[in-house]
């Protein structure tokens, strides 16, 4: 091979070897770029403190939590003015304060004071019987204490929430035997009626009964 045939070889093999040199190094940037991941910053502080939570909403107050009611005041009646509207309230609106009958009564409460009772006359029937609205006293503050119904009214022997038991006597018809007691006993608001005893007519010459209540009379 001549001199120009060499020359012409070694300027092809030049070529081809700055061809090859360049081929590796575009795959091996290629390879670089592909393998190096994005940079990941974290937080100076990740990793040592839990997440926050969410703030808990309020807590709405329970009925304990409420303001208590205000305390009712004790109301101070007058028998002679609440006994007219309560007789009213039954349905006798014609009865004014004229008809009224107020009396005292013995202590019942234990307050060295006298109760008192209210009637109407209009009422009363014509052997006495009377229909009564009672009043406490209540250490100088009256108080609405129910009603008791008869011709005698007297205390008994018990007490009940701090009260005298009554009891009543209410007349028959038949020649003063016939009639009926009854007991009333206060339940700490009013007189309720705890028994009752029937007393049959004795005609004259009748003998009683042998089970007759020895408080009926003969």
């Amino acid at each position: 091979m001549d001199a120009g045939g060499k020359g012409s070889q070694a300027s092809n093999m030049s070529r081809w070897s700055v061809v090859a040199v360049v081929v590796v190094a575009l795959g091996l940037a290629g390879c670089q770029r592909q393998a190096t991941p994005a940079p990941v910053f974290a937080s100076p502080d990740a990793g040592m403190h839990p997440p926050a939570e969410a703030a808990s909403p309020p807590v709405p107050p329970t009925s304990t939590d409420a303001a208590a009611p205000p305390t009712t005041a004790i109301v101070c009646l007058d028998p002679r003015q609440d006994g007219l509207q309560r007789w009213q309230a039954d349905g006798e609106h014609w009865i004014g304060e004229a008809d009224l009958v107020v009396e005292p009564t013995a202590d019942w409460d234990g307050d060295a004071m006298p109760e008192t009772l209210v009637a109407t006359s209009s009422l009363c029937g014509a052997t006495g019987n009377c229909p009564y609205v009672v009043y406490l006293s209540n250490h100088g503050c009256p108080s609405y204490a129910g009603r008791v119904d008869g011709v005698d009214v007297a205390v008994g022997a018990e007490r009940h929430h701090g009260v005298l038991d009554v009891e009543t006597y209410w007349k028959g018809g038949c020649v003063s035997t016939e009639g009926s007691f009854t007991l009333y006993q206060y339940d700490g608001r009013e007189f309720r009626v705890a028994d009752s005893v029937n007393c049959e007519c004795i005609r004259p010459g009748q003998p009683p009964t042998p089970d007759r209540d020895p408080r009926c009379p003969e």
